[in-house]
């Protein structure tokens, strides 16, 4: 890296003037004293003029820069140096440094072109040693531009090809029918699908049973009460029916009747098969029924009347309140002498 830095900086001081070049050896404290010197009377006529040139292109191309792209490469202060450049050491390190950059440049051209070139050459080369070989495939009935035109109909008709739908998939392909039993299959796959329709009113259902108990739970008792009384007149009447057509059978049906009832009282349970007894209770729970709803409507007109009279009450102060604001106005402006009583 360092062999190279220094071969850069001999190119360099070869392109350069030998004025500049002397002047670029001296030491600091020597500079200084030629910047005490006019740069007409040290420097020569034809390095002025370079340097005025030099000066106007870079300013020159540093304004169209910022007027076509709206900034430019340099930055201001750069600009404002280069503006301001008086002294004999300023101008030489200009000359300097826009010489070196200048055959700098020239220097890389020169070597992308011998890249490219050699480039070209290689490409060529490549394309020389291929071509046998794609004779060779022509020759043998290989076509590559064939084959790539396959491949493009391929993929196309792999596109339009129609997607496989949730019935297709569903449905039992015939290999699997025979090697698996119908039943697995009437298992797996439904006969009828019906999407967005539920029906969860069925007879066996758990949501049925629930309505049912719902049902008992909310019945009064005294509809519960009337509802065991028919039952038990329905089955009174049955038991009569049949032991007038067929004694027998009626005879075992109030042996099993009897039965069920011992077994039920035997368990805690209350056995309501008292018909007397049950039209007594019934009775029972609707006058309760009729006392409870005079007390609710005693207890109603009571409310009312409360209410009505609380009504009344803040309607009268509310009035009161509104005629005593009115006589204090009317007080204070017969005191001011606006108003005659």
């Amino acid at each position: 890296m360092a062999n190279a830095n220094v071969k850069t900086a001999a190119d360099n001081a070869v392109h350069r003037h030998p004025e500049v070049e002397h002047f670029l050896n001296l030491n600091t404290i020597l500079h200084s004293l030629v910047d005490f010197i006019r740069p007409e009377t040290y420097i020569a006529q034809d390095e002025l003029q370079t340097y005025n040139e030099l000066k106007e292109k870079f300013l020159h191309h540093e304004e169209v820069a910022k007027r076509t792209k709206g900034q430019t490469s340099k930055s201001p202060l750069e600009i404002a140096g280069v503006q301001s450049i008086r002294t004999t050491s300023g101008i030489y390190r200009f000359l300097a440094h826009h010489q070196s950059t200048k055959t700098n440049g020239s220097t890389v051209n020169n070597k992308q072109k011998t890249k490219t070139a050699l480039t070209r050459e290689e490409l060529l080369k490549k394309l020389h040693s291929k071509m046998p070989h794609r004779q060779q495939q022509a020759e043998n009935g290989i076509d590559q531009s064939a084959k790539r035109k396959r491949t493009k109909d391929e993929n196309k008709d792999r596109q339009k090809k129609p997607r496989t739908t949730t019935k297709e998939w569903t449905a039992p392909s015939s290999n699997s029918s025979e090697t698996k039993p119908s039943t697995l299959q009437s298992a797996t796959v439904p006969t009828q699908l019906t999407f967005g329709r539920f029906d969860f009113n069925t007879d066996d259902s758990p949501f049925t049973d629930s309505k049912k108990r719902k049902q008992k739970k909310f019945q009064t008792k005294q509809k519960q009460l009337i509802n065991t009384l028919k039952k038990v007149e329905s089955e009174r009447n049955e038991l009569t029916r049949l032991q007038e057509e067929n004694p027998e059978e009626g005879k075992e049906l109030l042996r099993s009747k009897h039965w069920k009832t011992a077994l039920a009282k035997a368990k805690g349970e209350k056995v309501r098969d008292d018909v007397h007894l049950l039209r007594k209770t019934i009775k029972k729970q609707s006058k309760l029924r009729q006392q409870s709803a005079k007390k609710w409507q005693h207890k109603k007109a009571e409310t009312d009347k409360q209410m009505k009279a609380r009504q009344n009450k803040r309607q009268e102060n509310l009035q009161k309140r509104k005629d005593e604001k009115k006589a204090k106005i009317k007080k204070r402006l017969i005191k001011k002498g606006r108003l005659i009583s």
